[in-house]
């Protein structure tokens, strides 16, 4: 089952709350002390978005601040005004965002936010209080934050000072941005370790690898009972599996075990959280197909794109003899504006009377002798390193060296009912992945898809389809 722009508790498990505070509980502090970070993020075979993600330190609740990251990693890669200014570290704007108002010792007076409306009185350490807002028989402030969209801290909501409920976290996303700017179109969708939907290694490391960061609900001190809120940034295949996050509390990244809950498992998971913005912002652009062009038109091709080039292999000192064999990012992914695309270039040099010594030529070949394209002009091909081949007939097997990657033609599906519309994607060899929303379209008919007709999908690749939950109420 999938949840989008979630409000409510999250359905499939018994809800669970943070209950941790500024200050880390004492096995964290001893994990500190015995220098468990040291070297975390050098693991090997690890993918990781730290270099985009902001860290930002415990503020009024590791739910927001969590949450917040999210947001501010959001905002740096175009998604304009989520925060106001730099998003990159932590100001006061960034404060703001996810807690509105002052600091414990120093709150506003006469402008309450937050902070002064329900994290006062200070309560984390004692039997919760009544909020100030309501002891003090004033108008709450108007929902301006994460922590607010949260219901961080709130006594009505059975939270202390800091304290967040897992089912709030992808309503707190959804409200803050629809604040900021609806037609950025935010969702969310909640995960459970052992329950529906399943939390497993497949969807963080697809979240991830899609540079998607997560949220998730941990237990730090293996007692079985959830307590912090941790944003989780990258992972590694291991063995042991493991998760990387920011915990709100150090700069240092964090690796642990890809483990459920359970007595004795510090930090296990409970579940987490993913998030997308459905829209493009204005700075992202679409990388071209440049794969089997020589080097010079495919460096051409990228700038007309807005982008740039970078090669992770050798190149000759003649351009028109260096070809395109291989891209990342792919054809067709969305990018911001002036990345630059790493190109696998193949050098050939002239090995006299107009012909051409290939260094691997199987490699450039690749599948291109079982696809449906018209015979080469060239007979008795030499597929062994080094062979050789007519300098003009290679120029015109280049644009072939891009086939060896099959597609598939996306059918479309925009007004089938959400069977139907699997079924037609099946058939062309393609997955189906739906996505709930509600909508002015028919209860269970496809209003949307994120590829679309007649557009490339890798062959047995999965296509995003929008599924009407009918009219919001």
């Amino acid at each position: 089952m999938v949840l989008l722009a979630a409000t409510g508790q999250a359905r499939g498990q018994t809800d669970a709350q943070s209950t941790t505070g500024p200050t880390p509980p004492a096995t964290v502090l001893m994990e500190m002390a015995e220098g468990e970070l040291e070297g975390a993020a050098a693991a090997a075979a690890m993918a990781t978005l730290e270099e985009f993600v902001p860290c930002y330190y415990w503020r009024h609740g590791c739910g927001p601040t969590a949450l917040g990251m999210i947001i501010g990693y959001y905002d740096s890669l175009g998604w304009d005004n989520l925060v106001v200014g730099d998003a990159s570290t932590q100001t006061t704007e960034v404060n703001q965002m996810i807690a509105s108002g002052g600091t414990v010792g120093s709150p506003w007076v006469g402008n309450e936010q937050h902070l002064e409306d329900y994290g006062l009185p200070r309560d984390d350490s004692g039997p919760i209080q009544t909020d100030a807002v309501i002891t003090a028989g004033r108008t709450p402030h108007d929902d301006n934050c994460l922590a607010d969209f949260m219901d961080t801290s709130k006594s009505t909501r059975a939270n202390k000072y800091g304290w967040s409920w897992f089912s709030d976290v992808g309503s707190s996303f959804v409200d803050y941005i629809n604040l900021i700017n609806p037609a950025y179109n935010p969702s969310a969708q909640y995960y459970y370790m052992g329950y529906s939907p399943a939390l497993t290694w497949q969807v963080l490391t697809t979240e991830i690898d899609a540079g998607r960061p997560m949220v998730l609900l941990v237990d730090t001190d293996g007692n079985n009972d959830t307590d912090h809120f941790v944003t989780v940034i990258g992972y590694s295949d291991g063995p042991p599996q493991q998760y990387y996050c920011y915990d709100t509390w150090y700069s240092t990244v964090r690796n642990k075990d890809f483990a459920a809950m359970a007595p004795g498992q510090a930090w296990g998971i409970y579940g987490g959280w993913s998030f997308i913005l459905n829209s493009m912002p204005a700075n992202m652009v679409e990388t071209p197909d440049v794969v089997g062009n020589i080097r010079a038109e495919a460096e051409k091709l990228l700038v007309q794109a807005g982008l740039s080039a970078t090669f992770d292999s050798p190149y000759g000192d003649t351009p028109s003899l260096d070809f395109v064999v291989e891209q990342d990012p792919a054809e067709g992914e969305m990018v911001l504006a002036g990345t630059a695309i790493t190109l696998t270039v193949v050098t050939c040099d002239f090995n006299g009377d107009n012909m051409v010594s290939l260094p691997d030529f199987a490699m450039l070949a690749g599948d291109w002798l079982t696809c449906n394209a018209a015979e080469p002009p060239m007979t008795n091909l030499d597929l062994d390193e080094g062979g050789c081949v007519d300098f003009d007939d290679l120029l015109w097997f280049a644009p072939f060296f891009a086939q060896s990657a099959a597609a598939t033609a996306t059918p479309a599906v925009i007004g089938q009912t959400q069977t139907a519309a699997e079924a037609i994607l099946a058939g062309a060899g393609l997955n189906a992945n739906a996505i709930f929303l509600h909508s002015e379209t028919a209860a269970g008919d496809v209003f949307n898809q994120a590829s679309q007709a007649n557009s490339e999908t890798p062959a047995g690749g999965t296509v995003d389809i929008y599924v009407s939950l009918g009219p919001e109420n």
